[in-house]
């Protein structure tokens, strides 16, 4: 994606010394200024959400670290619940499974299905998301007050506060067919095909697919507290803290070891069943083909377990996530605290974000070390991802690479110099350095790490699969490498460029005047520009897909949407940034706006300007951005981390500062 110079490399000549004589220009031209900023300026940045869709999404993530209460495991994503009832999500997300929805309120229960999610309200009400294939997703209306739930492959169960169950989605081999007649039920578990109940005696009852046995409950079973099921096999805890499985044992999942002691609670993902120990400790036994049984050694104690597909999840006693196993989508991948995010940057299967503080972190994929920051990185301006690989530009010019390197496209030359910006492709990395010369290295096979001889004074780059392309401080485009599609093909008469971008074989141009060209392959309609289109201050290119965000705050999609890369939440909110590739979108969005200004002044009373107040640029707390903000902000002019004025979030008074004030200018 495209990387502009950051705010610590621009110039910084206005100085106070100046400033009265500037003031009174400024504010002479504040009605014109106004109204072409209000177009064009970057929003407001403060606390923020990332949140993804398409191949591996996520919602909800922000400051998850250590305030979780329950988990359930998918079939490649991960839900968690936190101690405020919300719920989080974060893995495969082509089915809409891990977009949470906003309305959700407070909820005191989740379940995940192989492709949905379900979530139980405190109020005892049930929601549900992703995959609707089977039904699965249709609460039935009427249902009534809920206490608990469960997700097989493809069909829910809800245990009714009078004890009876409900049962809707996949029916094929009547898991769905709810005995009667079984008296009240004290809870439920699903399996792929199957349901069991543990009655309120301590027995069980099972119906649906019975085809390794799992449905045979055996005799003498004794007095059961607590059922699981993987996908065809079921695991019971006995009173005892003893252990008994039965069903499929094609991977050992039912050879319940001889050597554990008393457990306290039970399990069970695709094939192998997890058991936590009255010590803390998690025994797990099974299938191990995708590491999801190799428990760390050391764990800290641990105080709940759920298994995934190919994956474990747990929550330590004192709160935090721990995962291990399949990572395919990143649903072994625990987000950390991101609240105050300044930056995103997305490769093929991870995710990039850059603090305001100047740290990095990185989730998703992390198979070639693309999400193993370094620990000595410094201060960080900008990042950039690759498809397998992650790059940072240092607040001091230089640039860091982590993640595969089959091509050195994370071999940074060693007199490369200072860097304004930089961008990513699949496999080669691009600087624009300070005197506005490319560099570039990494996979040069179609020449798309050879820059055209005399090419210079380049503002900033972007960077495709096979492709790069380069956007001159004076508006043209410039674009070298594979051409088998046509997108190094700039077509002519395409006007003064703002931004650019690339995806696998296409480019994308925003105009100074805030429209969308797009050039290259159109296999899949990622170049069909909506004609209804305009004001677009943003735009971003996945592998087949085309993402732009307008002035307003709105994203729009269009291309491949093989992998639910377009398939936008409904409920998103006012998004800042975008960021595509791969199968994937991910956007960061801002909290405090309101409509389209950026919040209000003490909106909540309480005498202190909050970052959500402060962005909004009424200082004063007069009810109106007005000249006497200004002057408060050039006050401020050049100053670091101030207390107020640095409205864009991005460490230094300037002028996307006066942009951003000027954006909400009046009363409101």
């Amino acid at each position: 994606m495209l990387k502009g110079h950051h705010p610590m490399t621009r110039s910084r000549t206005l100085r106070r010394t100046g400033c009265n004589r500037w003031l009174n220009t400024l504010l002479g031209a504040l009605p014109a200024l106004a109204g072409a900023l209000l177009a064009a300026s970057t929003p407001a940045a403060h606390a923020q959400t990332v949140v993804g869709w398409g191949l591996i999404g996520f919602s909800n993530i922000d400051d998850i670290s250590n305030d979780t209460v329950k988990i359930a495991a998918g079939g490649f994503h991960t839900v968690a619940l936190r101690t405020d009832g919300s719920v989080a999500c974060w893995g495969r997300n082509d089915l809409g499974q891990c977009t949470v929805p906003s309305e959700l309120g407070r909820v005191g229960s989740i379940a995940a299905g192989l492709f949905h999610t379900v979530a139980l309200a405190q109020d005892g009400a049930v929601s549900c998301w992703g995959s609707n294939t089977d039904g699965q997703c249709d609460v039935p209306a009427g249902i009534g007050s809920v206490t608990s739930i469960a997700a097989g492959d493809a069909h829910t169960v809800a245990l009714k506060a009078d004890g009876s169950v409900a049962c809707w989605g996949d029916n094929g081999d009547g898991q769905c067919n709810v005995p009667g007649g079984m008296g009240p039920i004290a809870s439920v578990a699903a399996g792929a095909f199957h349901t069991v109940a543990l009655k309120a005696d301590g027995s069980l009852a099972c119906w649906g697919y019975n085809g390794s046995g799992q449905c045979s409950v055996p005799a003498g079973l004794g007095q059961i507290v607590m059922i699981a099921a993987g996908s065809h096999h079921n695991v019971a805890l006995r009173t005892d803290g003893t252990v008994a499985c039965w069903g499929r044992n094609s991977r050992g999942q039912c050879n319940v070891p001889a050597a554990i002691g008393t457990v306290t609670s039970v399990a069970a993902g695709g094939e192998h069943t997890i058991v936590l120990e009255s010590d803390g400790s998690v025994s797990c036994w099974g299938s191990n083909n995708q590491g999801q049984c190799a428990v760390p050694a050391s764990l800290a104690p641990i105080a709940t377990i759920a298994g995934g597909l190919y994956h474990t999840v747990t929550i330590s006693q004192g709160g935090s996530i721990i995962a291990w196993g399949a990572n395919t989508r990143g649903q072994s991948t625990v987000p950390t605290g991101r609240a105050s995010v300044q930056e995103i940057a997305a490769g093929s299967l991870h995710t990039v974000a850059l603090d305001a503080d100047g740290s990095v972190e990185c989730w998703g994929n992390n198979s070639v070390g693309q999400c193993g920051v370094p620990t000595d990185l410094g201060p960080v301006a900008s990042v950039a991802a690759g498809a397998f690989h992650t790059a940072a530009l240092g607040t001091d010019g230089s640039v860091t690479c982590w993640g595969s390197n089959n091509f050195g496209q994370c071999s940074v030359p060693a007199d490369l110099g200072r860097v304004a910006s930089l961008a990513s492709g699949s496999e080669h990395t691009v600087a624009v350095t300070n005197d506005g010369f490319v560099s570039c290295w990494g996979n040069n096979t179609n020449g798309q790490s050879t820059p055209p001889a005399g090419l210079s004074e380049v503002a900033s780059v972007a960077a495709g699969a096979y492709h790069t392309v380069a956007l001159t401080a004076n508006g043209l485009v410039v674009c070298w490498g594979y051409n088998g599609n046509g997108q190094c093909n700039v077509p002519s008469g395409l006007g003064t460029v703002a931004m650019v971008a690339a995806g696998t074989f296409h480019t994308v141009a925003l105009t100074a005047d805030g429209s969308v060209a797009c050039w290259g392959s159109n296999a899949h309609g990622q170049c069909s520009v909506p004609a209804a289109l305009d004001r677009v201050v943003s735009v971003a290119a996945g592998t087949s897909h085309t993402v732009a965000l307008t002035a307003d705050g709105s994203v729009f999609c269009w291309g491949s949407n093989s992998e639910g890369q377009c398939n936008l939440p409904t409920t998103l909110g006012r998004v800042v940034q975008i960021a595509a590739s791969g199968a994937r979108t991910v956007v960061r969005l801002d909290p405090c706006a309101a409509g389209s200004k950026a919040g209000a002044a003490d909106s909540d009373a309480d005498g202190v300007l909050d970052a959500c107040e402060r962005a909004h640029g009424d200082f004063d707390l007069d009810g109106e951005v007005g000249s006497a903000d200004l002057s408060a902000l050039l006050a401020l002019w050049g100053a670091v981390r101030p207390p107020y004025g640095d409205l864009n979030g991005d460490g230094v008074v300037g002028s996307p500062d006066i942009a951003a004030l000027l954006s909400n200018w009046g009363p409101y």
